[in-house]
């Protein structure tokens, strides 16, 4: 038990930093929003808790995009489109193609994970 509580504590703390790396990039803090970005997201990279991995990577891709990453962005936003559609995640489905639309990007988003 002692090991799936330290675990969850982990994760709950990546998130935290992912929140924190927004508010960061918001306040004009870029480059030190995508480090602490990055480390939410690599913390939760390859877990099992899809929710944890999709939020981290979710914030990861709103900090590349107001860093104007343009590119890195758009990618990140396809793997949470794709993490999304694998879990049906409808709501980070829709915060994707919402935030690769904001780029100005046509992929595939607009089909892509849509149950509709």
């Amino acid at each position: 038990m002692e090991d799936l509580t330290g675990d969850h504590d982990e994760l709950d703390r990546a998130i935290a930093r992912g929140a924190h790396a927004v508010a960061l990039a918001r306040l004009g803090r870029i480059e030190e929003a995508v480090g602490e970005a990055r480390e939410a997201r690599s913390t939760t990279a390859g877990t099992e808790d899809v929710l944890a991995e999709l939020v981290t990577l979710s914030d990861l891709a709103e900090v590349l995009t107001m860093a104007g990453r343009s590119d890195e962005a758009a990618k990140t936003w396809e793997e949470v489109l794709r993490l999304s559609a694998l879990k049906e995640e409808v709501v980070f489905a829709a915060r994707a193609r919402d935030g690769l639309a904001a780029l100005g990007w046509a992929s595939s988003a607009r089909s892509t994970g849509s149950t509709a």
